[in-house]
């Protein structure tokens, strides 16, 4: 998956990560939270859990 490149040096601002990786690079790895940013963008029913059988009550 491609993701903006201003969008990890974002993410990794807002949780005050001072990582070189995520910052400094022409090609930034994702910090490893920035997966969960996701569920704001997804429409209902589109996420990851809707595909998979899970029981959340649990």
């Amino acid at each position: 998956m491609q993701v903006e490149l201003g969008k990890i040096r974002e993410f990794a601002r807002a949780t005050q990560s001072a990582n070189p990786a995520y910052l400094e690079t022409a090609n930034p790895v994702i910090p490893p939270t920035f997966l969960t940013t996701q569920q704001f963008w997804s429409t209902p029913g589109s996420g990851v859990f809707s595909k998979i059988k899970m029981d959340r009550r649990r």
